[in-house]
């Protein structure tokens, strides 16, 4: 079964480079943009969003770790399909899937997995430089919340029955961890995606159907 087909969820787009899909999704709140769309990332504002997406403001943002992350991706992929025999591991750059359900929403997979039972799910890579004890005990048996967020917004989009996140994690003296947590769609989950869902909805009726410029935001 070919998971990048269109469902009764998502159209797929694919597109001709990178360059036509970063235009692309610029045009909807995917994954990665959802924590911050309410609120909970620690790297950008809501106001910066909107500026990328209502004003076409786009930042592109680079730095080593970025760099790394991106050519670390396909190895980790590899390494996980390697690891995992009884799923069947599906990828195809530079597209996005599309939500027919909701007009502002779209996601860009990692990877999409299939099981033998049929059911169906998304594969997210990270790769993390850790700082220190504290940001190492967001990752103690979960996920950081942005990422959880994100996730959530690709179970959204998809409709799928699971996710699978892989992150490598990096130490100061150059030692590494590669963690996999498995995410069920359980009831537990439902309630947070409602919870996201209704969130989501809540800042697209505030600020970007009337295109008014979220506040600017200040941590004390």
């Amino acid at each position: 079964m070919n998971l990048y087909k269109e469902t009764y969820a998502f159209l797929v787009l694919r597109s001709k480079d990178r360059g036509e899909w970063l235009d692309r999704r610029q045009k909807r709140i995917g994954g990665s943009d959802a924590s911050v769309l309410i609120g909970m990332n620690s790297w950008k504002t809501k106001a910066q969003l909107w500026d990328d997406k209502v004003e076409g403001k786009r930042q592109e943002i680079w730095s080593p770790a970025i760099e790394y992350g991106t050519k670390a991706e396909e190895h980790l992929r590899a390494l996980f399909a390697l690891k995992h025999p009884d799923l069947d591991v599906q990828y195809e750059p530079d597209v996005i899937l599309d939500s027919k359900l909701y007009d502002w929403m779209a996601y860009s997979p990692d990877g999409l997995l299939l099981r033998k039972d049929g059911s169906r799910g998304i594969w997210e890579c990270k790769t993390h430089l850790v700082h220190g004890k504290a940001d190492y005990n967001q990752w103690n048996n979960r996920i950081p919340d942005a990422y959880y967020i994100q996730v959530l917004h690709g179970l959204i989009v998809t409709g799928f029955d699971f996710v699978i996140l892989t992150a490598e994690l990096r130490f100061s003296d150059g030692s590494a961890r590669i963690i996999e947590v498995t995410i069920e769609r359980n009831e537990n989950v439902e309630e947070d995606i409602k919870w996201l869902l209704d969130k989501e909805k809540e800042e697209i009726e505030r600020y970007y159907i009337p295109k008014k410029r979220p506040p600017l935001e200040i941590n004390l």
